[in-house]
């Protein structure tokens, strides 16, 4: 009932991952890899041509350096659709967007519940604050290591491979994209997942980050700022946030500052040196 899809950098996933898959999965499904070895799509590219293969009603989008920790996790997933008011389920995400360009994790509202696995050291990573009693929560948008979707929205939503490029905002714009079409983003805290994270953005450009950065806050000013399942918080406080992220970051600006470009240039032999080194 569950088509698992993953966009690897190698001609087939791990078999350990696969493994543990069918170990725990405890529902029937299927699992579609999307051979990148030779870099010819991006996440958006790959994750539509999964859609298009999958052949069950729930579609799991999962990054390959994870392992599921929760047995019969299948099972509480799909329980969790059965909310026809969900549209897309996470692990991890933010309550708060504001209008300016910042990732996810910069927000003040994060929920989360899910095991960090860096240079062999698992972390348990519990930001709860905003779950009480509850198993699902109500965010705006969530991280791209597991995201559930509804198989049937991909009749009106798509990864936009139209409009971004690379491997970054793939999962905030198909949170927004679900938003948009009146069904809610949500997390659980009822299937635990171990990511084995890692630090990449040095291997594949901070350039293509925040060009995509860019071009999701321009897709979606219309819809920003947004805030979902944290309705305690008084609406003046948002405001506030929005306006000091707003200050303290605004990147298209920062990079045509003369103090970025005085500081780039400073910084330059520095970067030199290092090269030489790490050669």
């Amino acid at each position: 009932m569950i088509s698992l899809i993953i966009c690897s950098r190698h001609s087939d996933i791990s078999q350990s991952l696969k493994e543990n898959i069918v170990e725990t999965i405890g529902v029937e499904s299927e699992l579609i890899v999307i051979d990148n070895s030779s870099n010819n799509h991006s996440i958006f590219s790959a994750y539509n041509e999964g859609v298009r293969r999958a052949k069950y009603p729930y579609l799991c989008f999962a990054h390959e350096d994870i392992l599921f920790r929760t047995q019969d996790w299948g099972w509480n997933v799909i329980k969790h659709f059965e909310d026809t008011t969900i549209g897309l389920v996470g692990m991890a995400g933010t309550h708060f967007l504001p209008k300016v360009p910042v990732y996810w994790t910069h927000s003040p509202f994060i929920s989360e519940h899910n095991l960090t696995n860096d240079n062999g050291q698992v972390i348990e990573c519990f930001k709860l604050d905003f779950f009480k009693d509850k198993d699902i929560l109500d965010v705006v948008a969530c991280d791209g290591f597991c995201l559930f979707i509804r198989k049937e929205l991909f009749k009106t939503i798509f990864f936009d491979e139209k409009t971004f490029t690379g491997f970054h905002y793939y999962d905030m714009d198909i949170c927004m994209q679900v938003l948009a079409n009146n069904l809610r983003v949500c997390i659980c805290n009822d299937v635990l997942i171990e990511h084995f994270w890692s630090d990449n953005y040095n291997k594949i450009g901070l350039k293509s980050f925040y060009l995509n950065q860019e071009v999701f806050f321009n897709k979606w000013k219309n819809y920003l700022p947004i805030s979902r399942g944290i309705n305690d918080i008084p609406s003046y406080v948002l405001d506030r946030l929005n306006g000091v992220f707003g200050d303290a970051y605004d990147a298209k600006k920062v990079r045509k500052s003369k103090a970025y470009k005085i500081g780039r240039f400073m910084l330059a032999p520095l970067k030199f040196l290092l090269r030489a080194k790490e050669s």
